[in-house]
């Protein structure tokens, strides 16, 4: 008996079984065929949403006056003969072909300064300070001493890294310490002279090329030069004022004031935190030059009064805020080639796997990031907005800044669906500017009192018993302390200096004690005696 398993399949089992198959992939076919159409048509549909919301947000900014793209904050050019930083040595230091060639020419690569300072600063904390760390508010008093010592040390050997002993320094008069200093930083006359010249000049452009496609990739090589003519500019002062001459002393500072005015203008807001860095190097210069007790001329006084009156950080930081959003509206922008995102993606620190994810997305998605950017960012600028009228009201920026963070990073995976991604990389890094900022306009408003105190000095022989005995001779009106809604604290003390402060960023009047971390204690302007060795 024959088996039905050793039967062949009949040509109609055959057809069958064919037509059965080609049923299942005509079906699995159809399933595929409007699944991709669902994507595809889901993909256009989100790309024309997310348009169609931004273009309604970028009509709301424009309303308000708003500055959207990079194209709408870049500063006018400037011509050379106004403008103070059109010399030789800033021209030469930012094309990439000559910038190398340029900082040799003038020294400004000379590492002799850089290793004196690192045996100063050694000096300082472990022979000064007696290896504790000092308070954060202001810079470190500048040694003058030791840094001839140390000047001397490299000059003589440049591999000589010995430490600096206080017996050491303490040996060298400070005058002579001065005289020291003035006769080895003569190398940088050059670039000093230089800038001098141009000084009188109204206005200051740095040679900037905005016109480069990616924001995220415009040269700015004028930070590390400005840091480092600074240093020199503040030895000179304080070498100057050691050998009493004020003159010269005052018209140092004023290079530092004018260097640190020279970013002013500029788009972004890592300028702007340059600034606020060189203004508080130039603050406590300043403050170091004016503790000397030198006789300085009133009308000097008059005019460092008037300069730091008439400055204004909490409205700069505004500017330069509204700035840094036109740089995220451009990075959308290009973001929205796919070609650009994985870039962006590993500039602002995003993991390798988010940067696959990101480079994925669809460009509807990146709409909506740009306007939930735009949305957050509104409340970043309510920073000067309090209402109790403070300048910078520490609770309500910590207010405005939990808020950012309850939208952002405290969502978690959230972020993705809510098309918040960007934002949390983005913004975090911004929200503790405001602190930054109260700080620095806090020891501008501190050296405008301080230099009205100084001539009422001068014109009395002592200092007053209270602020308001400088209205309205040696000013029009007090300021108001930047985070509190009254003037700044002052005190006559005893051996007739004073002490100035802010209540700071704690809101609580420590009676003009520094903290060593700047959101405690206060923020006081000393008048303590510089002619002290030390």
């Amino acid at each position: 008996m024959t088996s039905a398993a050793s039967n062949p399949p009949s040509d109609t089992s055959l057809a069958r079984k064919g037509s059965r198959l080609r049923r299942w992939c005509m079906r699995v076919l159809f399933v595929l065929v409007t699944l991709v159409t669902l994507c595809v048509l889901y993909l256009q549909i989100s790309k024309v949403r997310g348009r169609n919301a931004w273009h309604r947000m970028e009509a709301q900014l424009k309303e308000k006056g708003m500055p959207i793209y990079l194209a709408d904050v870049l500063p006018p050019e400037i011509p050379d003969e106004e403008n103070q930083v059109a010399t030789p040595f800033w021209k030469g230091v930012f094309p990439k072909a000559t910038m190398r060639e340029v900082v040799h020419q003038y020294h400004m690569d000379d590492p002799r300064v850089t290793k004196a300072y690192q045996l100063v600063t050694r000096y300082q904390f472990d022979v000064v300070q007696g290896g504790t760390a000092r308070a954060k508010w202001t810079e470190p008093p500048l040694l003058i001493r030791a840094w001839a010592k140390a000047l001397q040390q490299v000059v003589e050997n440049p591999s000589n890294q010995e430490d600096l002993s206080r017996e050491q320094v303490e040996a060298l008069p400070p005058a002579e310490a001065g005289r020291v200093v003035l006769d080895l930083l003569q190398v940088y006359d050059p670039v000093i002279d230089e800038f001098r010249a141009a000084s009188d000049r109204p206005k200051a452009r740095y040679p900037i090329d905005y016109s480069v496609p990616d924001p995220a990739t415009i040269r700015l090589p004028h930070f590390v030069q400005i840091k480092e003519i600074l240093r020199i500019l503040r030895l000179r002062a304080m070498a100057h004022a050691v050998t009493g001459d004020v003159s010269r002393a005052d018209e140092d500072v004023k290079l530092m004031f004018l260097l640190s005015e020279s970013l002013k203008g500029e788009p972004t807001l890592i300028s702007y935190l340059v600034r606020i860095a060189a203004h508080r190097i130039t603050l406590e210069t300043f403050r170091q030059v004016l503790n000397r007790g030198l006789a300085w001329p009133e009308p000097a006084l008059a005019r460092w009064q008037d300069r730091y009156r008439n400055l204004d950080l909490i409205a700069a930081l505004s500017e330069a805020l509204r700035a840094e959003r036109t740089f995220g509206n451009s990075m959308f922008a290009r973001m929205r080639d796919k070609s650009n995102r994985g870039h962006y993606a590993e500039s602002l620190g995003a993991e390798p796997e988010l940067e696959l994810v990101v480079v994925a997305l669809p460009t509807g998605w990146i709409y909506f990031e740009q306007v939930n950017y735009n949305w957050l960012f509104d409340r970043l600028l309510l920073f000067n907005q309090s209402p109790s009228g403070i300048r910078v009201d520490p609770a309500w920026v910590l207010k405005n800044e939990k808020d950012i963070q309850a939208e952002t990073r405290d969502l978690g995976y959230a972020v993705f669906w809510r098309h918040r991604l960007f934002s949390s990389l983005l913004l975090p890094a911004l929200v503790h500017t405001p602190e930054k900022a109260a700080q620095a306009q806090a020891l501008v408003d501190m050296a405008t009192l301080g230099s009205a105190l100084e001539r009422h000095r001068i014109e009395t022989g002592t200092y007053p018993e209270a602020l308001a005995a400088l209205l309205p001779r040696y000013l029009d009106r007090l300021p108001d302390d930047v985070t509190a809604a009254q003037s700044y604290r002052f005190r006559r003390d005893a051996d007739g200096a004073y002490t100035l402060w802010s209540i700071g960023y704690n809101q609580v009047d420590d009676q003009g004690t520094i903290a060593k971390e700047s959101d405690e204690g206060d923020w006081a302007w000393a008048r303590e005696d510089e002619t002290k060795e030390r």
